[in-house]
């Protein structure tokens, strides 16, 4: 005596037939609804990941003796100046960096951070002053803006989105036409 599933003399398909062909059509829409699921998370994942990393949060003390972390900025695009008062190229970039913040700073938070643990705030603001500048200057005194950003020479130029991500970095001289197509990623 066979033990499989009894057939009824008709012609039509049994009752647990249709039920395997209900199953499998259902079955079926599910796995197409999570592989679609999983296709809509992949392509927003591929298009973050294409955004750049995160930057890692960090905490200055600015010139002004105003405590200042990155995440308390997140929502607005930073632009990022790790620099030294006695780097060249730094010094030659000044007044790019100032027409530059006067174009943008209704848009983009401009934060230059001298890198070199010698200078004081007093050099800073020295040399803040000596160019005009009018945006937000620190200093990295415990390293943790190199941690974050791991920059490697002076100037290192960052730009960051609005999400916190780096969409931008750039080590050493650059051009006005570079550097203002670059604060155009975040800035319209």
């Amino acid at each position: 005596m066979s033990m499989g599933l009894k057939r009824s003399k008709d012609k039509g398909p049994d009752a647990a037939m249709m039920a395997l062909v209900l199953v499998s059509i259902m079955l079926g829409g599910m796995a197409a609804g999570l592989v679609a699921q999983r296709g809509e998370a992949l392509e927003r994942y591929e298009k973050d990941s294409r955004k750049g990393p995160v930057v890692l949060d960090f905490s200055v003390v600015t010139v002004d003796g105003k405590a200042l972390n990155l995440s308390d900025l997140r929502g607005r695009p930073v632009f990022l100046d790790l620099m030294a008062t006695w780097c060249g190229v730094c010094r030659m970039q000044m007044p790019m960096l100032n027409a530059t913040y006067n174009s943008f700073k209704d848009q983009v938070v401009f934060l230059s951070i001298g890198m070199d643990w010698f200078e004081t705030d007093e050099d800073l603001r020295g040399y803040k002053n000596q160019y005009g500048a009018q945006w937000t200057f620190a200093l990295d005194r415990t390293g943790e803006v190199y941690g974050a950003t791991y920059a490697q020479a002076y100037p290192t130029l960052l730009i960051i989105d609005k999400d916190g991500r780096m969409v931008f970095y750039h080590e050493g001289a650059i051009t006005q036409a570079d550097l203002l197509e670059a604060v155009h990623l975040v800035a319209p």
